[in-house]
Parts: structure tokens; C-alpha cells; sequence
């Protein structure tokens, strides 16, 4: 049977323990994103249980001790990770773009593609504002690890922003 670790995907979880989607449902209402068929093929096949702990506002070692007593599992000793809590924004000057994709996820839409092709074309030392109704996590360690420096914020009831800005060659 499958561990239940930080780094389980969300989508190898549900398919492998079904009656977790009803525990996970009652941790956060974020997590009502994995009713969506769409999100449910694209995005839980990428997120961590790490990354919707980010997204559903938990620690990560209250998700996965809740997780793995649901399922029967032992106590696992989880380390709660890195945080982005250094407060960079970009310079106003410095934001070329500014993409709400608040519509695209309530119509079960997945922006992923669309992102990654704005930061691809992205000039170095410029940022785009993304504006998600959650912390984009898997989106932020995607970004991260082509090299982008990114900060996200709550701006609002179930608004957040996130800047990901290239890096300076």
C-alpha cells in the first residue's frame, strides 16, 4: 500500500485510498478543488501533500498525521519545510503583466500551460502578478526550479497574489 508522505501525490492518494477525499474535504474548503474533474486530472497529478497543505492554509505535519490516521498508518515525524517568508515584491515598474485566472479555475480550467508560456516569454529582471483564489504551489515550485524568484501573499478573502519574476541574466 502506498506511504502517505509529504511528497504523495494528491491524485496517487485518492486513487489509492478514496475515502480520503472526504477528510481532506473537511481539513480546508480549498480542498473542494479536487471535486473538479479537470483540476483532478492535471492538478493532483502534480501536487504534493506538501504543496496542498500550502494551498489548503495547514501545516504539513497536521495534513499528513490526519491523513495517515485516516488510513490506518502510523505517526510519521514530518518537517514543515521552507517557508517564503522574505516579503519580496517586485517594483511596480517592474510587473509587465498581470493575469487573474480566478475564471479559468471556476470554470475547472487548468492555467498551468498558460502561465508557463507568460514566463517563458518573460524578460529577465520583469515579473508577472498572478491572482489565484489559493497559494499556487505547485505552480511556485515549477517556477522556482526554472530559476524564478517568487513571493505570494493573501490579498483577500480567497485572493492571493503571487509574483514570479526572471531572474537577471
Amino acid at each position: 500500500m502506498l506511504q502517505i508522505t509529504p511528497e504523495t501525490k494528491v491524485a496517487e492518494l485518492l486513487e489509492t485510498y478514496p475515502n480520503l477525499e472526504n477528510v481532506l474535504l473537511s481539513l480546508s474548503p480549498k480542498f473542494a478543488l479536487v471535486k473538479n474533474p479537470v483540476l483532478r486530472r492535471t492538478v493532483a497529478k502534480m501536487a504534493t501533500l506538501r504543496q496542498a497543505a500550502q494551498v489548503g492554509g495547514l501545516s504539513i505535519g497536521a495534513l499528513i498525521s490526519t491523513l495517515r490516521a485516516a488510513a490506518g498508518q502510523d505517526e510519521l515525524t514530518v518537517s514543515e519545510g521552507e517557508q517564503d517568508d522574505s516579503g519580496w515584491e517586485p517594483a511596480l515598474h517592474d510587473v509587465v503583466e498581470e493575469l487573474d485566472v480566478r475564471p479559468m479555475i471556476e470554470r475547472g480550467e487548468q492555467p498551468l500551460s498558460l502561465i508557463m508560456t507568460q514566463l517563458r516569454a518573460l524578460p529577465p529582471g520583469k515579473a508577472i502578478k498572478l491572482i489565484t483564489p489559493f497559494v499556487p504551489a505547485p505552480l511556485i515550485d515549477t517556477a522556482r526550479k526554472q530559476g524564478c524568484t517568487v513571493s505570494s501573499r493573501q490579498a483577500g478573502d480567497g485572493v492571493f497574489f503571487t509574483f514570479l519574476a526572471r531572474k537577471n541574466d
